[in-house]
């Protein structure tokens, strides 16, 4: 085919009508075609992405969950460490009982052990009213006391280095007269840590 044929040709596809009408539905029908392939494959790669965007938010959950499962045991034995550590401090350095009354009587037995070890002779103890502050009840105590000086010493030193958490609040010691040079007045309030 030389090319004034081929123009020739082209040129009776245009001129007549139902040979034009013909090109024409071809090239509809195949741009309808590439459009619709367009829309098919646009829309088939935003769901290939949707699908890699959900799998990667799966991933990362799974790993999440992977890390809280491994650091469950962790978890377990530090809270077992903490009710333990609980448990000791409750039973070895707060003056604790079944009952806020209780504990008071408790407090008052463990000063009046102190007093007698350490030869103070307790005049009278009261209970003071209670306090709580942040879930921490302390139990207040007065004595009133007659010792010597260095049974007095002995007596502070004892409640200061006592296990239990019990700290004097307030202390006066007198002489007891201008003649009474052996045994002073000692008057105190004492505090003691305790839960609820």
């Amino acid at each position: 085919m030389t090319p004034a044929t081929t123009i020739h040709r082209l040129h009776a596809l245009f001129t007549d009508p139902v040979q034009r009408m013909r090109v024409l539905l071809v090239m509809a029908f195949g741009l309808a075609a590439a459009l619709t392939l367009n829309f098919a494959w646009t829309t088939f790669v935003a769901y290939g992405q949707e699908l890699d965007l959900r799998l990667e938010v799966n991933a990362l959950e799974y790993r999440n969950l992977q890390r809280l499962v491994a650091g469950s045991a962790d978890y377990a034995e530090q809270t077992a460490s903490l009710q333990d550590f609980q448990e000791r401090l409750d039973r070895d350095h707060l003056v604790k009982a079944a009952s806020p009354a209780l504990s008071e009587a408790m407090l008052q037995n463990i000063v009046n052990e102190l007093s007698s070890t350490n030869g103070v002779n307790l005049l009278s103890m009261r209970m003071l009213s209670r306090t709580e502050r942040d879930g921490i009840l302390l139990l207040r105590l007065m004595i009133n006391a007659r010792a010597e000086i260095s049974a007095i010493k002995d007596f502070l030193l004892a409640v200061e280095s006592n296990a239990r958490l019990i700290v004097f609040d307030e202390m006066e010691i007198r002489q007891i007269g201008p003649n009474e040079r052996r045994f002073y007045s000692f008057n105190a309030q004492l505090s003691a840590v305790t839960s609820q």
